[in-house]
């Protein structure tokens, strides 16, 4: 077994989405995914700012309004060919008190940050199978927030408990989508809040659902977007599959 650093995170030659893409850990997963081989399109709903970062990093770009089920559906109708690798990255809050937050807003939040990822990962199932198999799965990467579990001074009534779906969600789907050889609660130099790798098939062959929240409080300091883009490399490279 090659237990080489090339050879346990190796990411080249795969595809990704990464919703989210223009801006913040988005842009910076993505960002490193292209430099290390995998060929990559960011999906946004702000043409000029995709077309920015997909200039500078090579990749792909599409424009959508994930909030939309009919968006969903045109991303993944575009999508002809095999997906290695989706990060559920795209992400939403809204800012008002208890007593006057608005139904849009909330609705909003929930169906970015929740809905949205059930959504385009059950639209992208057949791209995840096209190339997996129980020597290299597909991945999905549903990206969760320390707001999940923890309530700050200025709580909002909605982006913490659509953390807290996302989180639950990575669960169920896991369980839904095959069999599973394991569930783990990994801390990589606490930048991973979980990582749940299933076995030989996921979806038939396989695929792995993982959860990846920054959290600076076990860090002690604030996790910036290149943790999480680290984490992202580690979860889809091959050495995550043993």
């Amino acid at each position: 077994m090659d237990l080489s650093i090339a050879s346990l995170f190796t990411v080249a030659g795969k595809t990704a989405i990464v919703t989210g893409g223009s801006s913040g850990i988005g842009a910076m997963i993505a960002a490193t995914l292209a430099a290390n081989g995998v060929r990559v399109t960011i999906v946004g709903r702000k043409a000029d700012r995709l077309e920015a970062i997909a200039n500078e990093i090579q990749c792909g770009w599409f424009v959508a309004d994930l909030t939309e089920p009919e968006e969903v559906s045109r991303l993944a109708a575009s999508v002809d060919g095999p997906v290695d690798i989706l990060v559920n990255n795209a992400g939403a809050s809204w800012g008002a008190g208890f007593e006057d937050f608005p139904l849009s807003g909330y609705d909003k939040v929930f169906a970015l940050n929740a809905r949205t990822p059930f959504l385009l990962t059950q639209a992208l199932l057949p791209q995840l199978k096209m190339r997996a198999s129980a020597e290299d799965f597909s991945r999905v990467i549903n990206i969760s927030s320390v707001g999940a579990r923890m309530i700050g001074d200025a709580p909002s009534i909605a982006y913490g408990p659509s953390k807290a779906a996302i989180e639950q969600m990575t669960r169920v789907m896991a369980r839904l989508l095959g069999p599973v050889r394991g569930e783990e609660a990994a801390d990589v130099d606490a930048w991973v809040d979980m990582a749940m790798r299933l076995g030989e098939e996921m979806v038939r062959p396989g695929s792995a659902v993982v959860s990846v929240d920054v959290n600076p409080v076990m860090l002690r300091r604030g996790a910036g977007a290149g943790a999480t883009a680290a984490d992202a490399v580690v979860l889809a490279g091959d050495g995550a599959t043993s």
